[in-house]
């Protein structure tokens, strides 16, 4: 018997991970008020895999639909078990939900969402509606100068939008000394761009201190949703940031398009930061 659909559920865990002593569910609602729930699942100490939804990780997880009905929402729910006297209730934040499905008789992926999320306890599920999906791509390139980012240290990449909303990316590429790396990126807003901010944490251990990272230069690209021409949306000189110090851009410096269909130079705003930052 066909399938109905698959579904592939993505979710990112933010700064709060999910405890391995609690469960979490997974319900899709369908417009007809039937509903269908899943387990979500978790690794143990001793998997290769990630350990349950660890503090800023990405987790996908597929699944047969038994309905063909459309998607309302995906509620995400939570039980803990504390030990007794030793730890109290569980929270677990949700970055990011993002959910495609693909019809039983084949065919290309559909968005079904991709909202931001909140952070979760016992009795107060994430309900995240069907909507929010892609409006576009953004592609962007970060050149990375003399130090890296180290392998036990975590990036992300948020972008802002005019209008108070955000997406928010873990960075899960390696970025070399010296390399120039591509992140592509999908876009849950059709508004401008306001910022886009680079953030790292590292992990020091006994035998190296705290990890800085030299982003030389960024730039960011949007694809519109019929796969138009890419758009230079910025285009800037970076500096070396560090636990506690993020690089945050604004659109412009991108190059000016002259009439013959040649680049001119980048903005004077570009060259300026680079001054500053004294490299």
């Amino acid at each position: 018997m066909t399938p109905a659909a698959t579904l592939d559920l993505t979710i990112v865990t933010g700064s709060d991970s999910l405890r391995l002593d609690s469960d979490a569910t997974a319900t899709i609602v369908y417009a007809d008020g039937s509903s269908e729930s899943l387990s979500l699942p978790f690794y143990s100490m001793g998997s290769t895999g990630p350990i349950n939804f660890t503090q800023g990780s990405t987790t996908h997880i597929s699944t047969t639909l038994k309905s063909a009905q459309p998607i309302a929402n995906v509620q995400i729910s939570m039980v803990s078990h504390p030990l007794k006297d030793l730890e109290s209730n569980d929270s677990w934040t949700i970055q990011e939900v993002r959910a495609s499905e693909t019809k039983g008789d084949g065919g290309a992926a559909e968005c079904v969402l991709d909202r931001a999320g909140n952070t979760i306890t016992e009795g107060q599920p994430l309900v995240v509606q069907a909507g929010g999906c892609s409006m576009g791509g953004l592609q962007i390139v970060v050149v990375t100068g003399g130090d890296d980012l180290r392998g036990d240290s975590t990036a992300s990449v948020t972008v802002a939008y005019q209008g108070a909303s955000s997406d928010y990316e873990p960075l899960t590429k390696a970025f070399p000394a010296g390399s120039t790396v591509e992140v592509d990126l999908g876009l849950a807003s059709s508004q401008p761009i306001q910022s886009v901010t680079f953030a790292m944490q590292s992990h020091p251990g006994t035998f190296e201190s705290s990890d800085n990272w030299s982003i030389k230069q960024v730039e960011v690209l949007t694809m519109s949703g019929d796969a138009g021409a890419p758009m230079c949306v910025l285009n800037a000189f970076g500096k070396t940031i560090t636990d506690n110090v993020t690089l945050v851009l604004t659109p412009g410096g991108c190059p000016t398009m002259m009439p013959d269909g040649g680049d001119g130079d980048a903005s004077d705003d570009a060259a300026t930061d680079d001054a500053s930052d004294g490299s």
